[in-house]
């Protein structure tokens, strides 16, 4: 393992590292540091220290307007058209765009892009993350917490049947009041996930209610 370097102080495009922030877990289990910034725009926010030692991320997201207006908009990258590139689209289109059939399930309850996947050099950001942290053709994007952003630290490459898998343990299961996703219940409960999973809703919450008087 490298030997830590501590960013406090340095300038990075726009940005002026103030303090070392709280480190966060990444899809893998692994502590990433943050740092909180100052933008020259005067925004303060915490941005990862790779994506701003590797260039990635040179601005609170300000400059975003400005290049969308340029004509460095219609910049290709070359990679237009690939699977990689769709997916990107597609995460766009489920967080920004209002008629999107899926908008209310993303964009319509908070969820968004984070800086670095956005913005001029966003796809690329995106793809270089992306070919770091074992994306393949035969795999999705997944967000580790459902009710955060699309970010490094909360997105990972899985199967369709892993995203499956966790797709039903989202469900939202309510016994005396209390409502839940099948996941939370099984740490709440302290219980082996197959106790839970491989049922209908009705029978799981009748196991559920089981156990809490047992």
């Amino acid at each position: 393992m490298g030997q830590f370097i501590d960013l406090t102080g340095r300038r990075f495009g726009k940005l002026v590292v103030l303090s070392r922030a709280e480190s966060r877990m990444d899809a893998t289990g692994h502590p990433r540091i943050y740092y909180l910034c100052r933008c020259d725009c005067g925004t303060e926010k915490e941005i990862l220290g790779a994506s701003l030692s590797k260039g990635q991320t040179k601005s609170c997201g300000c400059g975003q307007i400005a290049y969308a207006k340029s004509g460095d908009a219609k910049r290709t990258h070359g990679l237009t058209g690939t699977r990689l590139h769709r997916i990107w689209k597609n995460m766009h289109t489920r967080c920004y765009n209002t008629n999107s059939v899926k908008y209310a399930r993303y964009g319509g309850r908070g969820i968004k892009i984070c800086d670095e996947w956005l913005g001029y050099d966003g796809f690329k950001n995106f793809h270089d993350w992306s070919i770091e942290n074992g994306y393949r053709d035969d795999l999705t994007i997944d967000r580790i917490d459902n009710d955060r952003n699309y970010c490094p630290d909360n997105c990972r490459w899985i199967t369709n049947k892993e995203q499956a898998t966790n797709k039903t343990m989202c469900r939202y299961i309510t016994v005396d009041g209390i409502t839940k996703t099948i996941s939370e219940w099984i740490e709440f409960l302290g219980v082996p996930r197959w106790k839970l999973y491989y049922m209908d809703d009705e029978k799981t919450a009748k196991r559920i209610a089981e156990y809490m008087k047992a």
